[in-house]
């Protein structure tokens, strides 16, 4: 049972990661929209244009992290199912999964 509480702790981590995501991702969207704004009414403003440009890589940067937050949550739930299935299977149930 010590690993399955393992892969547990790891979904609560990856999901406590997730969090700290969506707060970057959000604030780095809200400096984004500033900056579009800004150069709306300023479109030669090359500071402002590097600062989007800044806050766009940061964007793409926080978009690969979701990709591998999101492929490590579907490994750990994958795992976990088959821990589940595999400990059912040695005490005889039949839990009806479909795979």
């Amino acid at each position: 049972m010590l690993a399955r509480q393992k892969l547990i702790e790891a979904m609560i981590d990856n999901n406590m990661r997730q969090l700290r995501f969506d707060s970057a991702f959000g604030g780095a969207d809200i400096e984004r929209a500033w900056a579009l704004r800004e150069l709306a009414g300023d479109s030669s403003n090359q500071s402002l244009i590097e600062q989007l440009a800044e806050i766009e890589l940061r964007l793409e940067r926080l978009g690969e992290d979701q990709a591998r937050l999101v492929a490590e949550r579907e490994w750990l739930n994958k795992a976990l199912l088959e821990f589940d299935d595999q400990a059912a299977a040695s005490r005889g149930e039949n839990r009806g999964r479909m795979s």
